[in-house]
């Protein structure tokens, strides 16, 4: 968890990452600290396997998405 901001006197709110329990629970479009928590990686992992293009990448604005599809096909290539 990491901490965020802090509000006056209040202790400092903590933002958790995403917990997938399976393929079905992952949104259709997933962010890089969402990639890297399914992959089990570090988010620069994750960015470096989407910038060489072993991971398709879709851009909105500055924000890098990774599709679920695209995601299970590197889990299981062979798979048809």
């Amino acid at each position: 968890m990491t901490p965020i901001k802090k509000d006056g006197n209040s202790k400092p709110k903590l933002r958790r990452k995403p917990i997938y329990t399976d393929f079905e629970s992952l949104p259709l479009m997933l962010n890089v600290n969402e990639t890297a928590a399914v992959l089990r990686i570090s988010r620069a992992g994750a960015y470096n396997l989407i910038n060489s293009g072993h991971i398709p990448k879709t851009a909105i604005g500055n924000r890098v998405l990774v599709s679920k599809a695209d995601l299970m096909q590197l889990i299981q290539p062979n798979k048809q």
